[in-house]
């Protein structure tokens, strides 16, 4: 008996006056990545499912209000502004508030360039010193060896949470707290390292700011635009999950690694394969 296949219902909109057409149910932020047109998010990444909490993807529909495109679906004759005045100044608003709050850093810190929140500062030009009132003093927890956790830094989008539990089930990390003392926890507010973590690093890579990050391990971390890219495949086990390492090129020594996308890990690395490399340095190699 042959199976009919439902017939899947298309919507046509304009986003930035380009013509969209796309299955019924997509997102405007999913329609726009697919148009080429990149709108600015923290707490959303293709891999998660959206929640709609930062505000920063917000779209100008012609209604009263914004409309958020990571949750926001699409319909059919819509006509989407991503970059009209209003919508870039609740953009440069919103940046400016979560900018008030987060920590000092030194100058002399190198990090591997990731954090989303300061790059919007720059293309807004906010400084960390602004007329928002901030309030500083949230704890900072060294407890596990390779990952540094500053709440400080934290803007509560919640990519930590859905990467420990919707990609790795895990299911360590989640909120405690009320008002402005509210924060993301590892099981019963215990610091990270005494907790059940199994530092795989899946809430590094999804941070989109400074509140969750890797430790230097062989070498000062630094941006990607300054160390060697060496795609590789991890050897620990029979998986084979494809990652890159990212190497000092004067040094030949791996600064960190990350997971690469491909079917068998989609992205994702364990312990081992994003930590475990020291091996490769090893004097006792052949």
């Amino acid at each position: 008996m042959a199976t009919t296949v439902p017939e899947v219902k298309l919507v046509t909109l304009a986003i930035d006056g380009v013509s969209v057409q796309v299955p019924e149910g997509t997102t405007i932020w999913d329609a726009a990545r697919e148009a080429g047109i990149e709108i600015p998010a923290l707490c959303h990444d293709s891999r998660y499912d959206p929640v709609g909490v930062c505000r920063m993807c917000v779209v100008d529909i012609g209604q009263r209000v914004l409309a958020a495109s990571c949750v926001r679906a699409c319909e059919d004759g819509m006509t989407v502004d991503t970059v009209s005045p209003r919508v870039e100044k609740q953009r440069e608003m919103l940046t400016e508030m979560l900018m008030a709050d987060q920590p000092e850093v030194d100058p002399k810190q190198t990090t591997t360039a990731d954090n989303e929140l300061l790059a919007l500062a720059e293309r807004y030009g906010i400084e960390r010193e602004n007329r928002m009132p901030g309030e500083n003093g949230r704890p900072l927890d060294h407890s596990n060896p390779v990952i540094a956790v500053d709440h400080q830094a934290c803007i509560m989008c919640d990519r930590c949470v859905r990467a420990c539990d919707d990609i790795q089930s895990n299911e360590v990390i989640g909120r405690t707290g009320k008002g402005y003392t509210a924060r993301i926890a590892f099981d019963l507010d215990d610091p990270m390292g005494n907790s059940t973590c199994v530092t795989c690093g899946e809430c590094v890579a999804a941070c989109p700011t400074g509140a969750i990050t890797n430790k230097p391990i062989t070498l000062p971390l630094r941006p990607r635009s300054e160390l060697a890219q060496v795609d590789s495949v991890c050897p620990y086990c029979g998986v084979g999950c494809a990652l890159t390492y990212h190497v000092d090129p004067a040094e030949r020594t791996i600064v960190f690694a990350e997971g690469r996308d491909q079917p068998g890990n989609q992205s994702r690395l364990c312990v081992k394969g994003r930590y475990g490399w020291d091996y490769s340095l090893s004097p006792q190699r052949l």
